[in-house]
């Protein structure tokens, strides 16, 4: 039985015992989205926003940070329809929060197995939002 997550708007958090949960409001109650258990895999993505270009991004003088690109971190997620979304501010605060929810997914599963694609930043010209 799959379930769809999302979309969800507010403060992110990720807590080893709880998971990933959110609050919509200052001083609201965590909402679980997902258990650390659950994660099947986590990706770190790189989509353009509206005023960038196929042809901007895929410029070898392109870099992220500077031309309106949003990192985003995918977290697949057993049972969902569709994956988690986590949109960050840069893509050094995606790296530090994809290998977090990486480290807590092999500390609650008890492995060494990494979930993270770490092969490098991909490219999303769909828009996921």
């Amino acid at each position: 039985n799959r379930r769809r997550i999302g979309p969800f708007h507010g403060n992110c958090s990720l807590v080893p015992d709880v998971g990933i949960s959110y609050t919509a409001k200052a001083a609201s109650q965590l909402i679980l989205v997902a258990d650390f258990s659950h994660v099947s895999q986590v990706e770190t993505l790189l989509a353009p926003t509206t005023s960038s270009s196929a042809a901007e991004m895929e410029s070898p003088h392109h870099h992220p940070q500077h031309n309106g690109s949003k990192a985003v971190i995918q977290i697949k997620v057993a049972g969902a329809l569709e994956p988690l979304l986590i949109t960050c501010a840069s893509i050094d605060m995606a790296e530090s929060i994809a290998d977090l929810i990486d480290r807590y997914c092999r500390l609650i599963n008890g492995t060494h197995l990494s979930l993270w694609n770490k092969r490098g930043w991909l490219l999303v010209f769909s828009y996921i939002f």
